[in-house]
């Protein structure tokens, strides 16, 4: 009989010790959940304050990705540019955005010397006499790790 009762009392100390570390675990997700939170808003924050750093450069920036998709691109892009909303360009091939860009009347693209030697430099011209419009272009490896970058920035400066 003390055998059983001694059982039976390590079960209830057992039982008991799991309520507490329950209640323990439960308070401390609650913690991690609200943590959470506060990273989330904090994450969304940071990158609804970059977009608009983004936005609002006075050239036209894409980012592509190692497989020459459009991961972002800023609203003077789209906008002059091609002349879409950004949710219709990102995901895109690089190639379908040319092809957009080609469509628009009055396009012509331009190899001239660049400023570093041997290397040469992308000219777009758009629209006609009255509206014409002609930027550089620009890119730049992001991430570039084992000598392959992993993405690449594109920066449309106009001229003139």
């Amino acid at each position: 009989l003390w055998s059983l009762l001694t059982v039976f009392t390590h079960m209830v100390a057992a039982a008991c010790a799991n309520v507490r570390l329950v209640g323990r675990l439960t308070g401390q997700t609650s913690a991690l959940e609200r943590l959470v939170d506060e990273r989330t808003r904090q994450v969304q924050h940071s990158r609804d304050a970059l977009r608009v750093v983004f936005d609002s450069l006075p050239d036209g920036v894409i980012l592509l990705d190692a497989e020459e998709r459009l991961v972002a691109a800023n609203q003077f892009f789209c906008a002059t540019i091609i002349g879409r909303h950004p949710r219709e360009l990102v995901g895109q091939s690089y190639s379908h955005v040319w092809q957009l860009l080609e469509r628009q009347p009055n396009v012509r693209v331009e190899l001239t010397p660049g400023h570093e030697p041997g290397r040469q430099q992308l000219i777009v011209h758009m629209g006609g006499p009255e509206h014409a419009r002609s930027f550089t272009v620009r890119r730049s490896p992001v991430g570039a790790e084992g000598g392959r970058a992993e993405q690449h920035l594109e920066f449309w400066s106009a001229m003139g």
